[in-house]
This record gives structure tokens, sequence and C-alpha cells, in this order.
């Protein structure tokens, strides 16, 4: 995803001018280091690297600068209402299109994998308790709630009850 914003970057940064952007880095806070650290790492990650928060959170640091970058890009792009106006805009707003369609598609894929993650804790919990992946955030909210119960009921010295559990979130019919 930085490719993208990247080449985005550097085709504004070549209709805009640099004293004008100079303004807007300094206003938001974009170091010549920064720039220097995105410049140099231009290449995608290493997919073991992929596998490690910190290198992911150094990813994200450096999508949040390149995104400041697109967005001073956009502001010190001049627009007095004449023909160049919109051969620039054109470009401008083509960029900001195939951006938006980059980022859609990565919010999907990773509400994907978030959402693939979840079924799978919930299914592994629901096996636990015989119950059936139905409702995942009722059943693991109740899963929850009668667990903490039955511990406590569990301390007074009484039997759990993790019948009453399963007959209030229907066994599998068979």
């Amino acid at each position: 995803m930085l490719i993208p914003y990247l080449r985005a970057c550097n085709v504004l940064r070549s209709l805009v001018e640099e004293l004008d952007l100079e303004k807007y880095f300094e206003i938001y806070e974009i170091s010549q280091s920064d720039l220097h650290d995105i410049a140099l790492e231009e290449v995608g990650p290493k997919s073991e690297d992929l596998e490690n928060l910190k290198s992911l959170k150094r990813l994200l640091y450096r999508l949040h600068t390149i995104r400041k970058i697109f967005v001073c890009s956009l502001l010190a792009l001049d627009a007095d209402g004449g023909k160049p106006d919109f051969a620039r805009w054109g470009i401008a707003v083509d960029g900001m299109q195939r951006l938006a369609s980059i980022t859609v598609g990565c919010t999907e894929k990773l509400n994907n994998i978030l959402g693939e993650e979840e079924r799978k804790a919930a299914a592994r919990c629901y096996a636990r308790f015989g119950l059936k992946f139905e409702c995942p955030r009722l059943c693991i909210a109740t899963i929850v709630q009668n667990t903490a119960h039955t511990r406590s009921r569990a301390h007074e010295g009484s039997a759990p009850e993790v019948e009453l559990l399963v007959s209030r979130h229907s066994r599998p019919s068979g």
C-alpha cells in the first residue's frame, strides 16, 4: 500500500512549487529526516517483517507520514481558475481516486482477516461449551457472563451450571 502513495506523492510534488510545499511541511511537522527516510525505504517490506509488531508499527507510521505529504502536496497545488488548473487538478483527482480504491480494497481485506480470526476464536469457544455457532457476539458475552457466575458459585460450594448455559443457546439438533 505504501508504493502507490509514494508514486502519487512524487507525481503531485512535480506539479507544485517547492517553497509552498515546504511551508506546508512545516505546518504539518514533516521533517527533512522523515522525507529522507521515506525516500530511502521506497522498497516494500519483506514478508518476514510483516509478522513483527514493531515492523508493522513502523510501516503504519510511514504510511501516515506519506499520507500527510500527499495532503501537503494537494494544499500546495495552485488553483487560480486558469486552463492549466484543469490539467493539474485532473492529475490530482485521478491520484486521489486511485488511492481511495486501493485503501478501500486494503480495508476490506483487513476486515475479512479480522472477521475470520474472530469466527475461529468464537467457534473454539462454542465447541468448548457445546453450543451452536450462530450469534457470536451474544454468545460470547453470555459465555463470559455465565463463566464468571459459575466460578463465583463454585467458590460458594455449589456445582457449576454449564447445562443452564447450553440450554439457553440451543444445542445442535440432530
